[in-house]
């Protein structure tokens, strides 16, 4: 991992691990350019489909995996639930990949950052989110449980995962961007992003106390 993008990284994790409410503003500079988004980040899923409790009709209203076109989807489109292998008796298919398209006429100049804002996890059965671009894998990361209340319509557990992503894998014209999940059961969507960040010119501390990142999970970069 080179200095600028480690100097990124602990900006980026210093701000969310320091506070358990965060502002749209502390969580994205203005730096950032946004590339798509799908949703706000409102600490709700309420823009969503089967929002905000009708996740057991998912079976029903996406028989095919949901696929959002960026420029012509809106969010009602796209469910805020995504069902996983232990959500069989509502959502029917043990996996589910749910898949972004999205054109670029030019590629990003800093780091493309996928950044997701989830409105809560299941309260025992936190999955593992794969992503994939244009067909090659980015990465993966386990969640934390969350409460569990979003299925049922009620405020859940907000918590937050980013992904670097290869510029390389990036093309003009279309892209595909598919997040799946395995190992668990569901997680609940409040927002979807991606930006093109500017590289940081940053060092890291010569010695940093990692107790000062609560972080449960590897960092996903």
């Amino acid at each position: 991992m080179s200095l600028r993008r480690l100097g990124f990284v602990f900006f980026f994790f210093l701000i969310l691990s320091a506070k358990e409410v965060i502002s749209m503003e502390e969580i994205i500079p203005r730096s950032w350019n946004t590339i798509f988004k799908i949703g706000e980040l409102d600490f709700s899923p309420n823009e969503f489909a089967l929002a905000p409790s009708q996740a057991r009709e998912f079976k029903d209203r996406f028989p095919q995996d949901p696929v959002y076109i960026v420029g012509k989807s809106l969010p009602s489109d796209f469910p805020f639930i995504h069902p996983n292998e232990a959500d069989t008796f509502w959502a029917k298919e043990p996996h589910h990949k749910f898949t972004i398209i999205f054109n670029l006429s030019e590629k990003p100049k800093g780091i493309p950052l996928l950044f997701l804002a989830l409105a809560d996890v299941h309260e025992s059965l936190a999955p593992i989110v794969e992503i994939r671009l244009n067909d090659r894998t980015q990465g993966a990361k386990r969640v934390r449980a969350g409460k569990g209340r979003a299925f049922y319509g009620e405020k859940g557990e907000e918590q937050f995962i980013a992904f670097t992503l290869n510029s390389d894998d990036l093309k003009l014209g279309e892209n595909k961007l598919e997040i799946s999940l395995t190992s668990g059961s569901w997680i609940a969507y409040d927002a979807i992003f991606l930006f093109d960040v500017p590289q940081i010119p940053l060092s890291p501390p010569e010695k940093t106390n990692l107790s000062l990142f609560p972080l449960q999970n590897p960092l996903p970069f």
